[in-house]
């Protein structure tokens, strides 16, 4: 399926094709998913946010990081960055690409995962998702928190986190619930605007990065390893998404009538 970059229908092919010194290998069929967890060459794509970014990490070490900034267009963005990093990449084989999958921005969450699934068929190598939450630097640095946000709608997320694992699901409180639920939480990060959440202290504000999903990666169980490149990457969220159903055929002949 085509994404659009500046106005324009594009093709992860087309794209890749402008630069045949690269010499990638086109793989028509879906990527092998392989148990191989220890991987050396790793791509990073986090957009959940109006804050994304890209990262490259070889043997551990990161070799190339771009940020950039972008509140609803985050593929006329994005694809001049992984331009850049594939480029920079070269010939160099890539053994996984991770993606952050969110909560936040579903059209982020859902063009970093197409970016993703387009360059690991290109490359021929597996495509993983993780929760964007693993991205924020408290979380990857192996902190022990709530992390808390807006969830529209009147409702309050809190996601606890243990030594900076997700420790069960989201939980969405009203505000009232909400404040108190947290009232004797010793650390709490936000992701949003502070004063939405309607505390009387200073919470600190943080924003996932593509190289915290790398190294969150890195401490991720070998079972949960496994499990994650058995399935394909989805968009996360924080409530089942809403779909208004088309009215039945008859009922809406009957009204024309």
């Amino acid at each position: 399926m085509p994404l659009r970059a500046s106005g324009k229908a594009v093709h992860f092919r087309q794209i890749i094709h402008r630069f045949p010194s690269w010499r990638f290998r086109i793989v028509n069929s879906r990527p092998t998913r392989t148990h191989s967890l220890h991987m050396n060459t790793i791509l990073a794509i986090e957009t959940s946010t109006a804050h994304g970014s890209v990262s490259l990490f070889r043997s551990g070490q990161p070799l190339l990081e771009r940020h950039f900034r972008s509140e609803r267009n985050h593929n006329s963005h994005l694809f001049p960055v992984l331009q850049e990093v594939l480029a920079e990449l070269g010939e160099t084989s890539l053994d996984l690409i991770i993606t952050g999958t969110g909560p936040g921005s579903y059209n982020g969450a859902r063009i970093a995962i197409a970016v993703a699934q387009g360059i690991g068929t290109v490359k021929g190598c597996p495509t993983i998702g993780l929760c964007s939450f693993y991205g924020l630097p408290s979380v990857s640095g192996k902190k022990s928190l709530f992390l808390c946000g807006d969830a529209r709608r009147q409702e309050f997320y809190i996601q606890k986190v243990e030594n900076g694992r997700l420790i069960g699901e989201v939980e969405l409180h009203s505000k009232d619930v909400f404040l108190t639920a947290l009232s004797d939480a010793e650390t709490i990060v936000t992701l949003d605007d502070p004063e939405r959440l309607a505390f009387a202290g200073e919470i600190p504000v943080e924003i996932p990065v593509a190289s915290g999903l790398i190294s969150a990666w890195q401490d991720v169980p070998e079972d949960e390893k496994v499990r994650l490149h058995s399935e394909l990457p989805e968009p996360a969220y924080l409530r089942p998404p809403h779909i208004t159903k088309a009215k039945p055929r008859k009922a809406m002949a009957s009204k024309s009538e």
